[in-house]
C-alpha cells in the first residue's frame, strides 16, 4: 500500500516543536504513515527532536517543504537575496537529511505571489539563471542523499513555471537528484491533461502533494482520483502522497493560501476524510493492477 502523509499546515502555521508535539500523536492515531514538514523559518522545529518524535509514533518524514516567502528568490533578484535563498535551501536539505526525508520540495525558484511578464528570450535567461543558482544547492543535497522537487504553481502565484512541461524545461541539465514535486491543486488549474502531465514527468517525480480541487479533502471534489493514481503508478512513482491543505483560522496562512472559508466541518474531519478516501482509491488501484 502506498504511504499516505499529511502536512501540519492543515491545522497550524508556523510548524514549530510545540505544534508537532501536539499534532504528531494525533496524525499517527488517525492512521497516517508519514508527515510532510514545512520550514517557514530556520529553527522553527529541531531536526533531531522531530526525528525522535516521528519515530516514537511510527511515522516517517515524507519530505521537507521549502517555503519561499517574500525575499526568497533564486531568479530576478539581487545577488545577496539569491545567496540568502541558497543558504535557506541548504538548511532545508540538512534538516531533511537529519530527519530521514528523501526530498526537499517547493517552488524553490521565486517567492510565492511574485509575478512578472517575460518574453521568450527573457524566460530562457531566467531559467538559465535558476539552474546556475540551484546547481550548488543540488550538489549539496546530492552529497547528503536528498533530492530536490521543483513545484509548479498556478498562474496567480508565479509566472516562472505553471506546468510540468515548464518544470521539465527549467531543470534540464541539473543533476538527477533534481526533479519535480507534483501538486494536484495547481495541476487542476494549469494542466490541460493532468494525467498526461504525470507521464511527461515520469521518473523525475520526487514527491507528490494532493488536495481537493478546492483545497479541501481529496474525494470531496471533481478530480478523477482513480485515474490520477493509475497514471502515477504508470509514471513509476512509488513514494508517499501527502495531503496539503490549510486552516482558515490562522490569519497569516489563510491569507497566503487564499483560504476564505472553512473547507471541512473541522480540520480533523478534513484529515480523516481525506485519508479514508485515499486509502480506498489506492487499495482499489492496487487490486486492479
Amino acid at each position: 500500500m502506498r504511504a499516505i502523509g499529511i502536512s501540519p499546515w492543515v491545522w497550524a502555521s508556523p510548524v514549530t516543536d510545540a505544534v508537532l508535539a501536539e499534532l504528531v500523536p494525533r496524525i499517527a492515531a488517525f492512521g497516517f504513515d508519514a508527515v510532510e514538514l514545512p520550514i517557514e523559518q530556520p529553527g522553527d522545529w529541531d531536526p533531531v527532536r522531530t526525528r525522535d518524535l516521528l519515530a516514537a509514533h511510527q511515522l516517517r518524514a515524507a519530505a521537507v517543504c521549502a517555503v519561499t516567502s517574500p525575499g526568497r528568490d533564486l531568479v530576478n533578484a539581487a545577488p545577496d537575496v539569491i545567496e540568502a535563498t541558497a543558504a535557506y535551501l541548504r538548511y532545508c536539505v540538512d534538516s531533511a537529511a537529519a530527519i530521514g526525508a528523501a526530498c526537499v520540495g517547493g517552488p524553490v525558484y521565486a517567492a510565492v505571489g511574485r509575478t512578472w511578464r517575460m518574453s521568450a528570450t527573457a524566460r530562457v535567461a531566467c531559467y538559465a539563471d535558476f539552474r546556475r543558482a540551484l546547481a550548488p544547492v543540488a550538489d549539496h543535497a546530492g552529497e547528503r542523499g536528498v533530492s530536490i522537487g521543483v513545484e509548479a504553481l498556478n498562474r496567480y502565484e508565479t509566472s516562472v513555471v505553471n506546468t510540468v512541461e515548464q518544470v521539465v524545461e527549467l531543470i534540464d541539465g541539473l543533476p538527477p537528484n533534481v526533479g519535480l514535486m507534483i501538486d494536484t491543486y495547481h495541476m487542476n488549474i494549469e494542466e490541460a491533461d493532468p494525467y498526461a502531465a504525470l507521464a511527461l514527468a515520469g521518473p523525475r517525480i520526487k514527491h507528490v502533494q494532493v488536495s481537493g480541487t478546492h483545497r479541501g479533502a481529496p474525494g470531496t471534489d471533481h478530480f478523477d482520483w482513480p485515474r490520477f493514481f493509475a497514471a502515477l503508478a504508470e509514471a513509476g512513482y512509488r513514494g508517499a502522497v501527502c495531503i496539503e491543505s490549510f486552516t482558515a483560522q490562522n490569519e497569516a496562512i489563510a491569507t497566503a493560501a487564499s483560504i476564505w472559508r472553512p473547507l471541512a466541518p473541522s480540520q480533523d474531519a478534513l484529515a480523516r476524510d481525506g485519508l479514508s478516501y485515499l486509502q480506498r482509491v489506492i487499495e482499489g488501484s492496487t487490486t486492479i493492477t
